[in-house]
């Protein structure tokens, strides 16, 4: 939450130095009961690391940016989908060979690992990614998981889903140019990692929604003022 808060900081000190919205985004991702009910699972280092990855593109290091996207691959490669954003972000913002260089530099950083995991482990990714791609619970799917959890615990998911929902309004509303690498990462980063589990069609547990809900969040936090 504290590395949050600092790249949320970043964010705004670049885009309109307020000094709210960054304690408004972790205050919002601390309290968000979903977000509360995977607390010592890597859903919060991959909403830290997002935010820095927000960040960095923002902050025109895509270098930088490049290492933290590695990082963010190495805690679940399944976080792809940021990094796809992060790429269009930097390639739009800045040039094409910055992105390339971008992805390169996560390569180099992600890859090694992987390589290694194959030959130790016999796997390139974790035993969770290839679960993922066959696991089921009948006719409860992620497309539709939200509902049965709404259905016991209806104030805990309303609560839930209030601060992304603003996130996804801000997305839809526009966004200044200076400001198009937070929306392009935590907005339309959030949406393709949703968008990948619903590819998958995989069971709905609560964590797989983690990092869209976190990212959208912080979106809605810190970049209603920038829209």
């Amino acid at each position: 939450l504290a590395v949050t808060g600092a790249a949320l900081g970043g964010i705004c000190a670049q885009v309109d130095g307020s000094r709210l919205a960054p304690v408004a985004g972790v205050a919002l991702v601390a309290v968000n009961p979903l977000l509360v009910s995977v607390i010592g699972m890597e859903t919060h280092l991959a909403i830290a690391l997002v935010a820095v990855l927000a960040w960095t593109v923002l902050a025109r290091r895509p270098h930088l940016a490049g290492v933290v996207c590695g990082l963010l691959l190495l805690t679940r490669a399944d976080l792809a989908g940021f990094g796809l954003a992060a790429a269009v972000a930097i390639g739009v913002t800045i040039d094409f060979r910055r992105a390339v260089a971008f992805i390169g530099i996560t390569g180099l950083v992600s890859l090694p690992w992987s390589v290694l995991s194959w030959f130790w482990l016999g796997s390139a990714v974790p035993d969770t990614m290839v679960i993922k791609l066959g696991e089921g619970m009948g006719d409860r799917t992620f497309a539709n998981g939200l509902y049965y959890f709404f259905d016991a615990y209806p104030f805990a998911v309303t609560a839930s889903l209030i601060p992304p929902a603003v996130g996804v309004l801000v997305l839809l509303g526009g966004w200044r140019r200076a400001a198009a690498p937070v929306h392009l990462v935590l907005g339309v980063g959030g949406l393709l990692h949703a968008g990948t589990y619903l590819l998958l069609n995989t069971a709905p547990y609560q964590w797989y929604y983690g990092p869209a809900i976190g990212a959208l969040t912080m979106l809605g936090a810190v970049g209603a003022r920038s829209s």
